[in-house]
């Protein structure tokens, strides 16, 4: 996971709380100029340099040189593979009334309750479905907190398995996609949140919600 340059478009900074092994491997696929895929972006890259920059607050900062045709990106992390990419790709819909209805009805907290009261419109409610359709993750934005340093909106997270819910816990952040990062048919999904600098995240929404990657830059 890193940042692109919004300068140039071609140069990264490819922050890491990642093994060594996967540094080494990233270092492998520069010197042999291997093709590195990248979330939500078509076009492949081409690592053709990679230099070790500095030491960041969640591990070592290294600068990249890539070669792609691709030249817009958003304002965001990026997530790189060195693996290819499976064709899977999570898509969210937004909740149905009757679905939203249905969840009250069967999950009744204080917190989901004010989630429907603050909500401006269904969007503010999606959902991934998936084992054709057995079962389903519903993602409910709760709240919104501002202070000094950030501002964020907070989401629930509740798992649907057949006919029974389970609430996993929230998560806070801009939902910048969602991913299957570990190529196991189930979504995670990618955040920007607000905090004292730049801080980026893929969070497992499935069974728990546990950062799976954190990077912050001051």
């Amino acid at each position: 996971m890193g940042f692109l340059s919004e300068q140039s478009g071609i140069e990264a900074y490819l922050e890491v709380g990642h093994p060594k092994e996967f540094i080494d491997q990233f270092k492998d696929a520069c010197a042999q100029k291997k093709q590195i895929s990248a979330f939500g972006i078509p076009s492949k890259f081409v690592c053709t340099k990679i230099e070790y920059i500095k030491e960041g607050g969640d591990g070592p900062v290294y600068g990249l040189l890539l070669d792609t045709k691709n030249k817009s990106f958003a304002n965001h992390a990026i997530v790189f593979s060195l693996q290819p990419l499976l064709p899977y790709k999570p898509s969210a819909r937004n909740l149905k009334t009757s679905e939203i209805k249905n969840l009250l009805s069967v999950y009744k907290t204080s917190s989901l309750k004010e989630a429907v009261r603050n909500a401006i419109s269904t969007t503010d409610f999606r959902v991934l479905d998936f084992n054709k359709k057995s079962s389903s993750i519903y993602i409910l934005k709760w709240k919104h907190i501002e202070d000094e340093y950030s501002s964020n909106d907070y989401y629930l997270v509740i798992n649907r398995n057949g006919d029974k819910f389970f609430s996993i816990g929230n998560f806070k952040g801009e939902i910048v996609d969602f991913l299957d990062v570990n190529n196991d048919g189930l979504p995670e999904v990618q955040l920007s949140i607000g905090c004292d600098g730049r801080c980026e995240a893929i969070t497992s929404i499935y069974k728990n919600t546990k950062d799976l990657v954190y990077i912050y830059n001051h």
